[in-house]
């Protein structure tokens, strides 16, 4: 019995022993989980301009007669229109068609290196943690930030896109009482609520733009002539100097009404054709009757001061394209007359390449032609061109349009000497997608959708385009290579005689629509 006793007081004390280690390490493991064991590492994945659901978007605008990813047709003068379209920029957004009534996904795009930002961290009971900058890109740089795991923290971060500052918080210490006052430039904001784990915790930061931002485009159609001279003092209104941001929930106070400049590139003597704005950043809640002024802008000739674009909506946190298209109003002097040469090469006794045209030998190096006579017009000659095999050139009251043929094709029997202006090449790189430009050749158009325009202005001067693929959108061309166009005569009064040349090199094709153009009273 004595044994039995002995070795159940021997195992009673070994079992309380264990007990007391369990439960001493058991407190140890507790008491490290929850005092500073979980460690967080920040990340910035990217920011976001907000989409919304462009359905309901669309019927909200035709209530409240925004403009809003639809297109309006303005006057701009009495033989000049305008196209205004405001469209959602969804270059980063999926395309995949959505049934009605679905949110589309956000717009998401990498932020530039070297930008900072601040991160808050407030406790459950709302009062600051930890308060950091970051700069984006460097991140792993920084030591992971030390909380209580089991406790559920808030973390605010924003930024106003600058690798030199981030604004300051008014009433920081708590929550409910931080503010980011006055910010008068893009600004971007997180609100994440998170219960930490024991151990790594990653906190990935999307920051979301609060306000909205627009870029502008002015362009003009192919069949006019001239350029945009002037753009004075363009702005949008009424938008607020400023606004303040709550962070326990994201909503904007609104300072005093404002306006918002728009910036463009400096006009080069003799204009341009298209022009597009920087950034414009908005401060204004959702509105439908924001207004874009020009204090003066000239185009073709035409002048217009304080010329106005009303009803444009805006939502808070959206980017867009403001697009404006510009169009006069012509008639053709006659009826387009057309071209058609499609003449096959064949081989004489001696080698020689040759075409037959109305019963004649032409042989390589030769030049055919065709006279288009336009009567008087005030606004110059158009030509559209479907197909081309390989150059042309035009004349125009027996003065040449360029010195030089003008080749569109690479390895011809003269040298290439037309590009597009942007620097792709036919045959070459098109540095819009590093994909190859046909070959003229290849390319093929209708009568709406020419593959080639040639433009020639009231003024006598002459612009070319050309599009890169089969009835594509057409981009501006420009001589090379030693060849330059010729300032024509344009009789305003008398009639005009057109020559259209090309010169034989093997096959030669060119067809096309030609006429001089008058400007008429636009249709309401």
């Amino acid at each position: 019995m004595k044994t039995n006793k002995y070795n159940f007081n021997k195992y009673s004390l070994l079992l309380v022993l264990g007990f007391i280690f369990f439960s001493s390490c058991n407190k140890e493991v507790e008491t490290a989980v929850s005092k500073g064991d979980s460690q967080v590492m920040v990340s910035l994945a990217s920011f976001e301009f907000e989409d919304a659901d462009v359905s309901n978007e669309g019927e909200n605008q035709s209530r409240s007669n925004g403009l809003s990813a639809k297109t309006q047709t303005l006057a701009y003068g009495k033989d000049m229109k305008m196209e205004v379209t405001l469209e959602r920029d969804s270059s980063s957004m999926n395309n995949a068609p959505r049934p009605r009534g679905m949110k589309a996904a956000a717009v998401t795009k990498p932020l530039e290196k070297g930008v900072q930002y601040r991160l808050l961290v407030y406790n459950e009971n709302g009062t600051l943690n930890t308060s950091k900058i970051y700069t984006y890109g460097n991140e792993q740089k920084d030591d992971p930030i030390l909380l209580d795991a089991g406790k559920t923290y808030t973390f605010v971060a924003f930024s106003i896109n600058d690798k030199k500052s981030v604004p300051m918080v008014s009433g920081e210490e708590n929550l409910s009482t931080a503010t980011i006052p006055d910010v008068k430039t893009a600004l971007m904001y997180f609100y994440k609520e998170l219960k930490l784990v024991d151990g790594v915790n990653l906190l990935n930061i999307v920051l979301k733009h609060k306000f909205s931002a627009v870029t502008t485009s002015l362009n003009m159609n192919p069949n006019m002539t001239g350029a945009i001279t002037e753009i004075t003092s363009p702005m949008f209104t009424p938008t607020s100097s400023a606004a303040s941001l709550k962070l326990s929930n994201g909503t904007l106070t609104y300072g005093a009404k404002s306006t918002a400049g728009i910036t463009f590139p400096k006009l080069p003597v003799g204009g341009l054709r298209y022009i597009k704005s920087e950034q414009t950043f908005i401060i204004s809640p959702n509105t439908t009757t924001a207004k874009l002024n020009f204090g003066k802008l000239i185009i073709d000739d035409e002048p217009k001061s304080n010329y106005s674009i009303e009803n444009i909506k805006f939502v808070p946190g959206a980017r867009y394209n403001l697009n404006i298209t510009f169009q006069a109003c012509t008639k053709d002097v006659t009826g387009a007359q057309g071209l058609n040469w499609d003449f096959p090469y064949e081989t004489d006794w001696y080698g020689r390449t040759y075409i037959t045209k109305d019963g004649k030998r032409y042989y390589r190096g030769d030049v055919i032609d065709m006279t288009i006579t336009a009567p008087a017009a005030d606004y110059g000659f158009v030509f559209d061109i479907t197909e081309l095999d390989n150059s042309m050139n035009m004349e125009l009251n027996n003065v040449t349009m360029a010195k030089q043929e003008i080749q569109f094709e690479k390895g011809a029997s003269s040298p290439q000497n037309i590009r597009f202006k942007d620097g792709s090449y036919f045959q070459g790189v098109n540095v819009e997608n590093g994909k190859t430009v046909p070959a003229i050749y290849n390319l093929r158009g209708a009568k709406a959708t020419p593959m080639v325009k040639v433009v020639i202005s009231k003024l006598g001067e002459v612009r070319l385009f050309a599009s890169k693929e089969n009835n594509g959108p057409l981009y501006e061309l420009e001589l090379f290579n030693g060849n330059t166009f010729n300032k024509f005569e344009w009789n305003k009064t008398g009639q005009n005689v057109v020559k259209i040349t090309q010169k034989v090199d093997q096959k030669t094709v060119l067809k096309g629509y030609g006429s001089g153009k008058t400007k008429i009273p636009c249709s309401k």
